[in-house]
């Protein structure tokens, strides 16, 4: 538990009071400092609107009784620019309040009526607080749960729906711009062979260090996802006919020079992998450029395993 003076941490405990009367500006700025906030101040609109540019500020204390702009209209400036990103609080008489028409979007957060009580202050600042890490935790949730709806969570790489629906993105794209893209699709070579001898458990661990490895060798424009089982999809936008089957030889000489080591087993591993690529509006869609790319991949399998096809050759 916080005690009373404690230095608080995080972007929800940094505050700015806005005030032009400096005595009134320092009071706050002792009490909310002994309260452990990190504070700054500001004199005008102006130099407020400066301080928050630097985007360390989570609670805007102001007051009403400003010179134009005043605090009701510093007010609508901050939510048209920085939305709910701000916790604000107004602190005007009681006059001042009900003397306006204000709608939800430019208003503040809360409101402090003058007359106050320091205790007053410091309760106000603190639910801001307090509602600030709690929209932080909601936000962080939803991008947590957003990353789970997307990505297959044994590897960590995108889910077949993510990579059919970028798939099918991307390929509009190249047919829009007139350009190529290509689909490499690898399949880890006698899979069911080493389940047998080391286990799903084994297997798991395999098919994570197989995607450390692809992550790390593609380009930052290139996208990976667990297409199914062993297998996983590669996209490579903008990437002709021959580079598409360089880069597919360049991850099958990288899987199949690199031990996988996990506890105090060591494998050697081989993929083959099949390459497709758009250019020239070839393929009327995204499900006929797999079907080629798997088409492709058979035909290296059948060819011995540990080598990469093109479709059509």
């Amino acid at each position: 538990m916080e005690r009373p003076g404690e230095q608080r941490s995080g972007r929800s405990s940094h505050l700015i009071i806005v005030d032009d009367e400096d005595e009134q500006r320092q009071a706050l700025a002792r009490l909310l400092t002994r309260s452990g906030y990190q504070v700054a101040c500001a004199a005008d609109a102006q130099a407020a609107m400066d301080r928050l540019a630097e985007g360390d500020i989570g609670i805007v204390l102001i007051d009403a009784d400003m010179p134009e702009p005043d605090g009701f209209e510093l007010c609508s400036r901050i939510r048209e620019k920085y939305g709910t990103d701000l916790y604000l609080i107004l602190r005007c008489s009681k006059e001042a309040l009900f003397s306006r028409s204000i709608s939800a979007d430019e208003g503040a957060d809360d409101f402090l009526i003058a007359p106050h009580s320091d205790r007053e202050v410091v309760a106000r600042v603190e639910t801001g607080r307090k509602m600030k890490e709690l929209q932080a935790r909601l936000e962080e949730t939803s991008r947590s749960l957003a990353l789970i709806d997307v990505t297959d969570s044994l590897t960590g790489t995108y889910n077949r729906n993510r990579t059919d629906s970028e798939l099918r993105r991307e390929l509009e794209r190249a047919r829009r711009y007139g350009r190529s893209l290509g689909l490499a699709i690898l399949d880890i070579d006698r899979f069911r062979l080493l389940n047998e001898q080391h286990g799903r458990s084994f297997c798991d661990r395999v098919l994570k260090e197989i995607a450390h490895l692809l992550s790390d060798s593609l380009r930052r424009s290139d996208f990976i996802g667990r297409f199914s089982g062993e297998q996983f999809a590669v996209l490579l936008p903008e990437t002709e006919i021959n580079q598409a089957l360089g880069a597919a030889e360049k991850l099958r000489t990288l899987i199949a020079e690199t031990p996988i080591r996990i506890k105090d087993k060591t494998v050697n591993l081989t993929v083959s992998i099949g390459v497709a690529t758009f250019t020239d509006n070839n393929f009327e869609n995204a499900d006929e450029l797999v079907e080629a790319a798997l088409g492709a991949l058979a035909n290296a399998k059948a060819a011995g395993r540990n080598c990469c096809v093109e479709y059509g050759r």
